[in-house]
């Protein structure tokens, strides 16, 4: 079995801009980590692959959209109690 090789691209919370990476296997696929508006266009086509996203800082839901061709967060929902969500998550895995 070969290792798996993908990118990162960093992708912000539209609401609090805390920043996340998530995995892209589009592109390069050399372990290079991107800021959401310099990564190539290759890189982004799969970026909402794991969408949407949750902010763990704030409990945004979001993903990413585009506007003739240029990407941005956009919020699409809040988690109402991020701190009981989490909490269900760690329950969850163990």
């Amino acid at each position: 079995m070969q290792p798996e090789f993908f990118d990162m691209i960093l992708v912000h919370c539209p609401s609090c801009d805390n920043a996340e990476a998530v995995k892209t296997k589009l592109g390069a696929c050399e372990f290079n980590l991107y800021d959401l508006y310099e990564a190539p266009e290759k890189a982004l086509f799969d970026v909402n692959k794991n969408s949407p996203f949750t902010c763990n800082n704030c409990g945004a839901i979001f993903t990413v959209a585009f506007n003739n061709g240029i990407p941005f967060e956009k919020q699409i929902g809040k988690v109402q109690n991020l701190k009981h969500s989490l909490e269900q998550l760690i329950e969850e895995e163990d």
